[in-house]
């Protein structure tokens, strides 16, 4: 006998958990560079008042103390934020438009329907209620699972999967 491994509808989920939280702290450290680089662009003496004296030696040399120019500020932010734009359109955008897209079809989903779930059982809905759907197997193998782990409907396509 051939067996095969096939992910669980929980690895899935942990999965796609996974990639939701390295999404989010992907965004949160580029937005952390972008407020690094911004601050580090800004003056160390306020503009209008008179700096220390130095003490001499090198730290005096010719560019007068610690007086100095401002960066660019919102120019040197268009980097990180286009990091962050890329991160979006990318990763989160896409994983929510294909949530959204699940969700509706498990809406449109109703007994008398062929799917196909994420643990790879294939079989017709024989009864559903809100949070759990029975799949029908086989004549009279029938088994309960979270409608959520539906993966797939396929209407009229499964004769073509049946083992002869």
């Amino acid at each position: 006998m051939h067996s095969t491994y096939t992910s669980t509808s929980s690895e899935s989920a942990l999965y796609t958990a996974r990639v939701l939280r390295r999404s989010i702290f992907w965004a949160f450290a580029l937005f952390l560079v972008a407020v690094v680089t911004v601050f580090a662009d800004a003056p160390l003496v306020p503009a209008g008042s008179v700096p220390a004296p130095a003490t001499g030696g090198a730290a005096a040399g010719a560019a007068g103390g610690l007086t100095g120019q401002a960066g660019g500020g919102w120019t040197s932010m268009m980097f990180p934020l286009a990091m962050i734009a890329v991160l979006y359109f990318l990763m989160i955008r896409p994983q929510a438009k294909k949530a959204k897209e699940h969700k509706e079809m498990l809406g449109t989903m109703k007994a008398g329907d062929e799917v196909i779930t994420n643990s790879g059982f294939i079989g017709r809905i024989s009864g559903m209620n809100e949070k759990v759907v029975t799949l029908e197997l086989a004549d009279k193998v029938s088994v309960k699972m979270l409608k959520s782990q539906v993966a797939y409907i396929k209407k009229g396509e499964l004769k073509d999967l049946e083992v002869r």
